[in-house]
């Protein structure tokens, strides 16, 4: 999700039909900045969007580990799903995801 500082229906509609009309990969980076969790719902159910492919990053900077062991179990869903992407800090390797 772009982040704004105040997140509208306009903006949520906005994202919608980039997300479902005019893009065919969805880009989800997960850090512990972010202050909800509905990013983490969303990438999973983008995973059973037709035609659509999911690539992810989940940076372990900053979450504790309980944290970590949920993420972790997210990632498996995810891969189990099709997702394509991984937990660490290599940007080099995302891009070589999003470029394949």
């Amino acid at each position: 999700n772009p982040v704004v500082e105040d997140w509208t229906e306009d903006c949520v509609e906005k994202e919608n039909d980039e997300k479902y009309n005019k893009c065919n990969s969805l880009l989800f980076v997960i850090t512990s900045a972010m202050t909800g969790v509905y990013s983490i719902a969303e990438m999973v159910e983008s995973c059973f969007l037709e035609n659509k492919t999911v690539v992810y990053n989940i940076i372990p900077d900053g979450f504790d580990e309980g944290q970590m062991r949920s993420l972790k179990a997210v990632e498996k869903i995810l891969k189990r799903n099709g997702a394509l992407g991984f937990t660490g800090n290599d940007i080099k390797r995302l891009a070589n995801i999003l470029n394949n």
